[in-house]
């Protein structure tokens, strides 16, 4: 689940989920996915997976305070969860290098699956949107994603914003004599400065 709350209306938007889907979350998070796919589908066709039991039982306690009883299951991303499948729709929501074969065999016939794809480098993920025709084939698109779980992402901006806010330090020919004295009494010796 993407840490950009817009980013995740977006996708789930994407997902186009409808009232009776069946749906495979994997990688639950704190369960907001599977939440949001409980108020839409009912929670009796959703399936929400993570390697971490720590993870499941958390957003099981959470789910179930919302008043949901989806099945919140402690397994691995890449065999999926055969338990309740075919998936009309699948949602990977962490980043994976390829998209595993038992997630795509587990979505059904006029399914959709979001996949997100990790690249070797940590700044470019790509979107994998595939939905699986009535004959079994898939068809895919890698969509950029604008925003999301990336190192330094952003870094540049963020450095830019504190370089145009900070006030300018003027110059040291420019303050007057008294303010310039005093500014330099204040300043540490070299020998109390730490490297």
């Amino acid at each position: 689940m993407s840490s950009t709350v817009g980013m995740t209306a977006d996708l789930l938007q994407l997902l186009d989920l409808r009232p009776g889907q069946c749906l495979l979350d994997v990688g639950t998070g704190a369960g907001v996915t599977a939440a949001v796919a409980c108020f839409v589908c009912g929670d009796a066709g959703v399936v929400t997976l993570d390697i971490d039991p720590h993870v499941t039982a958390a957003a099981r306690e959470r789910l179930s305070a919302l008043g949901y009883c989806p099945a919140v299951v402690t397994g691995a991303a890449t065999t999926g969860w055969s338990g309740a499948d075919p998936y009309d729709r699948l949602f990977v929501s962490f980043a994976v290098r390829r998209v595993p074969t038992a997630l795509v065999e587990q979505l059904a016939p006029i399914g959709r699956a979001l996949v997100t794809l990790g690249t070797s480098s940590p700044s470019w993920p790509g979107l994998a949107v595939m939905d699986k025709r009535p004959d079994g084939t898939v068809e895919a698109e890698l969509r950029a994603v604008e925003f999301g779980h990336r190192a330094r992402a952003g870094s540049g901006q963020l450095a830019a914003a504190i370089h145009h806010s900070a006030p300018p330090r003027p110059a040291a020919d420019t303050l007057p004599r008294g303010k310039l004295e005093r500014h330099l009494d204040a300043a540490p010796a070299p020998s109390q400065l730490r490297r």
